[in-house]
């Protein structure tokens, strides 16, 4: 089949039978297998699929510990951490990442959280699943914040990060693209303002001006079998800020002509242009 695309380029595009395209579509993910790191001869990758840690059998913070540690002993002095595509998932990973390349202390976007609700009522919690009991009934650990918000009470917004001494000391490189939301988000932006790496690739989803996430309710319609999912918890800069994603140090995008050669544009500018000339 052949498509004409714009600009006048025709492309040849094979079909694909339907048993290929939903073996391809299949949502029987490991997500253990989302995870993996290769040692290269000037280079390290890390590839973190998806931050979902609780639908993992690994232990994932030990999986992390022995990467850094075979990092250390190798004495790799460059990193390409990948989580293009990772949606985002605990902020459990986010802060160990960001420990773990604080070569200096740093910063944070110090956010508040808001809630606009107090209590699961009773006829709809039969339909409601997540991972965390605490927000079915969030009255007795939020206060209110105004007349539509609750916040939680006690709550800190940390604006600092604190020196590692055992930090990663060489030249780290962030894979970054538009599916980068809520921990993702996070982590691309404080690598960036940081810079604790340079990332590389496209802007990530998200925005500036506050994301939410953090804990989702999935809302399962009784009839339908339809799944919803809904965000609990907005997080916003006390701050006004852009209403833009975090914007890679170094924007390579993705072309129809590398998704068909199946050429990784982005990976290749850093292994080739970024850590062969250093």
């Amino acid at each position: 089949m052949n498509i004409e695309l714009i600009g006048g380029n025709i492309h040849r595009i094979p079909l694909i039978k339907k048993q290929d395209r939903n073996a391809e579509t299949s949502q029987n993910t490991n997500y253990d297998d989302m995870w993996s790191y290769t040692f290269h001869e000037d280079y390290a990758y890390l590839k973190l699929g998806t931050f979902v840690t609780w639908k993992m059998s690994l232990d994932w913070e030990a999986y992390l510990d022995e990467f850094f540690e075979q990092l250390s002993k190798k004495r790799t002095q460059h990193l390409i951490i990948d989580i293009r595509d990772n949606e985002g998932g605990m902020t459990e990973v986010t802060d160990y990442l960001t420990n773990r390349l604080a070569s200096k202390s740093g910063i944070l976007i110090p956010r508040r959280k808001h809630l606009v609700y107090k209590k699961v009522s009773k006829n709809l919690k039969p339909h409601l699943s997540t991972w965390s009991k605490w927000y079915y009934n969030v009255g007795w650990w939020t206060k209110k914040l105004d007349n539509i918000y609750r916040t939680p009470r006690f709550s800190r917004m940390k604006k600092k990060i604190k020196r590692n001494t055992k930090a990663f000391q060489g030249q780290t490189y962030l894979l970054v693209n538009e599916a980068n939301s809520s921990a993702t988000f996070i982590l691309a932006e404080n690598l960036k303002i940081n810079k604790y790496a340079t990332l590389v690739g496209t802007e990530t989803g998200g925005t500036k001006k506050g994301i939410n996430g953090g804990q989702i309710f999935f809302l399962k319609l009784p009839n339908s079998n339809i799944e919803i999912d809904i965000p609990l918890i907005g997080s916003y800069p006390i701050k006004d800020l852009e209403d833009q994603g975090i914007i890679p140090d170094i924007h390579i995008p993705i072309t129809i002509d590398n998704h068909i050669n199946k050429y990784d544009s982005q990976l290749n500018y850093i292994t080739r242009m970024l850590i062969k000339n250093n």
